[in-house]
Parts: C-alpha cells; structure tokens; sequence
C-alpha cells in the first residue's frame, strides 16, 4: 500500500495496480429504459462535458455518479423528471448486468430500509451513511455487521466475520443491546448476544496512533484477513475521523483515499462483501438553503456507489437516499430502537 500511494504523492498519474468497476453501459441502460430519441442525446451530450471525454468505455464509469439534480440543470429538465429518467435508467441497467440479486446484498434488518436500498448493501461496493452527530449513524453501522451474520436472505453468513474499523469511539453496550435482540431470533446459531459479537471483528486506534495510522494499518489487515476468512462486511466509523490528520492537507489526501479505495472496491469486488463507511456532514455554502452534505469534498464524493443521508429535527428523522447509480433519490422516516435504527411505514 505504501508504495502505491508513493505512486500518486510522486505524480505516477493513476494506479496501474488498480481496476475500477465500471457502472453498466450507458447507451444500452438509455435504449432498454426506452429513453430514445432527443432526451437521450441530450444525456449523452451532458455526460461527454461531465467527464471531458467521448469516449463510450469513460462514460460507462462515470454515468452512475450524476445525481439528479446536476442531471435536471445539465439536460434542462424538472429535477423529479431528473430521478424519475435515472431510476428507469438505473434499473434498467441492473437487469441488464442479471439484477441486483445477482451481485448480491447485505440487508439492514429492516424491510423498509432494505426496500428503499433495493435490497439492501451491494457487494463488492462502497455505501456512505453520511450525518450530523446524533443521528444514529454508528449504531445503523452496528446492527448492519451484527445482520450480516445472522442466517437470512439477505446475505447473512453465521461461519463469516464482520469488520469493524472504529476511528471514533466504539459504544460496547449499545453493540451488546442490538446483538441480544438479533441473537434472539437465531438462538440456535447465536444462543447470546456475545456469542454473535465475537464474530464482529473490531480494529480500534491505540493511544499512540494517530487516526490516519490505524486506518492504514487496519486497511492492511483486512486484505490478509480476506484470504484466510469470509468476510461479511466491512464498516468505517468514520472516513473523515480517519482522514482528521490530512484535514489541511487535501492534495494528499485525494490520491490516497482513491488508492486505498480502489484496493477495497477491488477485494469487496472479489471477495462479495459490501463496505459501508460513515461520514461527518458540512454545510453546503452553494445551496441557498445550507443544506448539509457529506464532508472531504468533492474528491471524496466520487469515491462511493452509494450516498445516504441521515437528519433529524425535533420531531421526526430522515433517511434519505441521496445517489445511487441504480434507484431514484428517495425519504423515508426511521427510528432509533433498543434494536436498531429501522424505518417508518408510510401513513
């Protein structure tokens, strides 16, 4: 790894160890959504000035970032035109690559989420829980490594292991109280909540580490663990604690995240687990209304498949799926259980 990020510090321009995952054919995700005609040249022309390039194979890499906003001022549409265009592109795209049951999920223990996520967490990609303090992010991120274990269909493997690398600090009892309500409905694989938390593998920083120190290190360690045992899921709590240390340093920061990314996509990839990483929230200066959104820029806003966005006010709390390559933006309500966070039925 270290000689891989020595590789951009040095200017080696991109990784030739490295492979991206490209999103589905955008000419052929247009055609089986059947958005023909204007409209879709209109897209395609909107794509060629996002990533500078005509060439078919880049946009195929680069279609799945657009978030619907930037789609409805690009091509000249209402921004609900905008979601309503890429759902029907997104899903038609996932048919056309076998579906999402084909790549394969990680449910979050909760139907509603889980339908609002299409199924839940992809694997082999990254999904970010992006929201102010208090909102519920760390513990979304523990039910998720204790759901991964569990023996159901949404991926669940009790002879795996679930990675939990904790830049910030790790709530044991709040583990202990959402792994006592999951254990409880598998008694005869997890007979207690301990017996389930001892597969939840947790990487925590030393006193004489500094955050970015230990994500590397622990980064490290889950590419030998990969080998040697099913992994299930790997958390990041949180990408911007363990990038606290390069906070003014962000021309060094960007390839490394990019590097180290690239190698996790690539063993999710291989190794069919998704990565969900939490991120602290900013607020966005060029929205009039301040809205928040995920913190490090837009350099690491290309780096996720997946953004979700987690608010609350005094009365009620948000999901939002903010961008997704394959759904439409969406809300739903949730709450924060003694068993977990889990979503609101409509009323």
């Amino acid at each position: 790894l270290k000689l891989q990020f020595l590789y951009f510090i040095e200017g080696g321009g991109e990784n030739p160890m490295t492979t991206a995952s490209p999103s589905p054919p955008l000419r052929t995700a247009l055609q089986s959504a059947d958005v023909n005609g204007e409209l879709a040249s209109r897209i395609v022309r909107y794509i060629e000035g996002v990533t500078k390039t005509t060439s078919p194979s880049v946009q195929d890499c680069m279609w799945g970032l657009v978030g619907s906003k930037a789609l409805a001022t690009g091509i000249g549409v209402q921004e609900e035109t905008a979601e309503e265009i890429l759902g029907k592109i997104g899903m038609a795209a996932v048919e056309g690559c076998g579906g999402l049951q084909e790549m394969g999920w990680v449910g979050t223990g909760c139907p509603i989420i889980d339908n609002t996520l299409g199924g839940g967490f992809v694997k082999g990609q990254v999904t970010e829980l992006a929201g102010a303090a208090g909102v519920g992010k760390t513990q979304f991120l523990i039910q998720t490594c204790v759901r991964s274990l569990l023996p159901t269909p949404g991926g669940g493997a009790p002879e795996g292991c679930a990675v939990y690398i904790a830049s910030e600090p790790f709530p044991a009892t709040r583990a202990q109280q959402i792994a006592a309500t999951a254990s409880a409905e598998h008694p005869a694989v997890f007979p207690t909540a301990a017996s389930l938390l001892t597969n939840v593998l947790i990487s925590s920083r030393h006193a004489t580490q500094t955050h970015w120190e230990h994500f590397v290190s622990s980064v490290q360690n889950v590419t030998r663990l990969a080998d040697a045992r099913r992994i299930t899921v790997l958390v990041i709590d949180s990408v911007a604690a363990a990038c606290s240390d390069l906070r003014n340093e962000a021309a060094v920061r960007t390839p490394l995240l990019s590097s180290i990314f690239s190698e996790l996509k690539q063993l999710a990839h291989t190794h069919s687990f998704p990565i969900v990483v939490s991120n602290h929230v900013v607020s966005d200066l060029d929205s009039d209304v301040q809205e928040p959104k995920p913190a490090l820029g837009l350099s690491w806003s290309s780096i996720p498949n997946t953004t979700i966005m987690l608010s609350k006010t005094p009365h009620n709390r948000v999901l939002t799926l903010a961008n997704s390559p394959w759904l439409p933006n969406r809300k739903i309500g949730y709450d924060v259980l003694p068993k977990g966070v889990y979503g609101k039925p409509e009323e």
